[in-house]
């Protein structure tokens, strides 16, 4: 998808080009300006998905470097039904947090109130 979309930015700039280059090496005020936006946004957007890529890879690449650490007493092991319970009560939690506000927001102000909007 990004390989196309910076076909199109390169084809869309080339159009500008082939327009504008017989009237003057692009003599239309504001030309270059048009053509340095879309190509600063295209650089911009491909720089905006693949950065945090990369900075995952070199996460990844880090931690798969480590040594494993012997299990501690201070050790959640994962393959545990404890592992298992704290999980799902923080997925519980952050839904609970995100979903309670807009409900109180809504349909649960509109029962508790007399009138009808």
């Amino acid at each position: 998808m990004a390989i196309y979309l910076l076909q199109l930015l390169a084809w869309s700039v080339f159009i500008a080009v082939l327009m504008l280059w017989p009237a003057g090496t692009l003599a239309f005020p504001g030309a270059w300006v048009v053509i340095a936006f879309f190509v600063l946004g295209g650089l911009a957007m491909i720089a905006g998905r693949y950065i945090p890529l990369l900075a995952v890879l070199a996460i990844a690449g880090s931690l798969a470097g480590k040594k494993v650490s012997p299990t501690g007493l201070g050790t959640l092991r994962t393959d545990t039904p404890t592992f298992g319970v704290v999980l799902v009560s923080v997925v519980l939690i952050v839904a609970l947090l995100t979903f309670v506000p807009a409900l109180l927001l809504g349909p649960v102000v509109q029962g508790l109130s007399d009138q009808l909007y």
